[in-house]
């Protein structure tokens, strides 16, 4: 979900997937390299999907928290 609700589980949230995924952001990585660090490192009940993984990456991209350099995408250091 994009809107959270009082019936959403907070690990379905996009805030929440955000910070999971910028956590595992030490160096480049791959779309799909990225994706399966995420899952490993999500300590949820909650399978991510990829969809929802993409939908992340939008987001962070559009609030300009990750970049995408030569087909890798990297985390932008706060200025």
């Amino acid at each position: 979900m994009l809107f959270p609700d009082k019936y959403e589980d907070i690990s379905k949230n996009v805030l929440s997937i955000g910070i999971s995924i910028l956590k595992v952001m030490k160096k480049k990585h791959n779309l799909y390299e990225l994706y399966t660090e995420v899952v490993q490192n999500r300590k949820d009940f909650y399978q991510l999907s990829f969809e929802q993984y993409l939908i992340t990456l939008d987001f962070l991209y559009a609030i300009n928290k990750i970049d995408l350099k030569e087909e890798n995408l990297i985390k932008n250091e706060i200025k």
